[in-house]
């Protein structure tokens, strides 16, 4: 006994493959259909496939509110597997930045900050940063920044402006690097 609109199967056409992703309502103007893209899967992380973007859903999935993309694979050397998992990369174009770990990233007063520590005085303070994007890597800042500084990057919940905290060595020391 089913209910109504219940699925009971579910068909495959054999052929091209595309790769369904889902964007924020803030982003999906960008994503015009035929914009290149390559797609990485996560069973083979080494090779990138070429991709564009075919279709975008002209309204909002009612219970995530994001849109769907269809991406469409090109070239693939060999068949995509059914169901599999894949990542979807897109050019952000040139977008210089700095790459900053997510958890520096804070919020003060409604606006995006990063915590400052001055090595002088041993004290921190917030500067408000302009955050480009958001991915699985860190945090891209356009402004605020500059490769170089130090940052906190733990307990940044619980800062003052102008606090006197203490620097603990790390082994491997969190650089900011410039973003790609």
């Amino acid at each position: 006994v089913l209910s109504a609109g219940t699925p009971v199967v579910s068909l495959a056409r054999d052929g091209a493959r595309e790769v369904r992703i889902n964007v924020p309502e803030g982003l999906v103007s960008k994503f015009e259909p035929g914009r290149p893209a390559l797609v990485r899967m996560w069973a083979d992380r080494d090779d990138m496939i070429k991709a564009m973007v075919r279709e975008r859903a002209p309204a909002a999935d009612p219970t995530t509110r994001t849109y769907e993309l269809k991406v469409s694979v090109i070239d693939a050397p060999e068949p995509l597997p059914l169901g599999a998992t894949a990542t979807v990369v897109f050019d952000a174009g040139e977008q210089a930045g700095v790459r900053l770990p997510l958890r520096a990233v804070g919020e003060r007063d409604g606006k995006s900050v990063v915590w400052i520590f001055n090595a002088g005085s041993n004290t921190v303070d917030p500067v408000p940063v302009t955050v480009a994007r958001y991915d699985e890597a860190g945090a891209v800042v356009t402004e605020g920044v500059t490769p170089g500084m130090e940052v906190v990057v733990a307990g940044i919940h619980l800062l003052r402006p102008g606090q006197a905290v203490r620097a603990v060595p790390v082994s491997a020391p969190v650089q900011l690097d410039a973003a790609r």
